[in-house]
């Protein structure tokens, strides 16, 4: 039995936001091994939604690119509230797909969540604890 991988089409998120600042992070992946560190990934606010690919030529073959429309997310949750583990989660409410981007700072991560903020309704800056094995949102009851 042939076994194929099934890619899930990324929606188009359009250009990116006149004044905005593109962010550089990590990302975090369901998949146990997809890790990547500081300064490995690249999130970008765009008209519809936003981007996180990969910040440089090096990266670009290891790292897949997650796009979220602002309509479709469910969860913009902040995480992690020791000095290694921060971040925000995105969550798509139609695929339930997750993804973090990695903050170096406590100052990148409220900057992105002040941009966030005008852009989605439902942003949670107050961050909850991450759990390294299970990183993504608790399924629902």
């Amino acid at each position: 039995m042939k076994r194929e991988m099934k890619l899930q089409a990324q929606p188009t998120v359009g250009a990116p936001l006149d004044g905005v600042p593109t962010f550089i992070g990590g990302l975090r992946l369901p998949f146990i091994l997809a890790n990547f560190g500081w300064p490995g990934a690249r999130l970008t606010l765009c008209d519809s939604g936003l981007q996180i690919k990969s910040a440089s030529l090096f990266f670009n073959p290891l790292m897949p690119k997650r796009a979220y429309l602002y309509a479709d997310l469910a969860e913009v949750q902040a995480i992690g509230t020791g000095f290694l583990a921060r971040g925000i989660r995105f969550t798509s409410a139609s695929s339930q797909r997750w993804s973090i981007f990695w903050t170096p700072t406590l100052a990148g991560r409220s900057s992105l969540l002040n941009y966030l903020s005008g852009l989605v309704a439902n942003v949670r800056s107050e961050p909850i604890r991450l759990n390294f094995f299970s990183p993504g949102p608790k399924p629902s009851a």
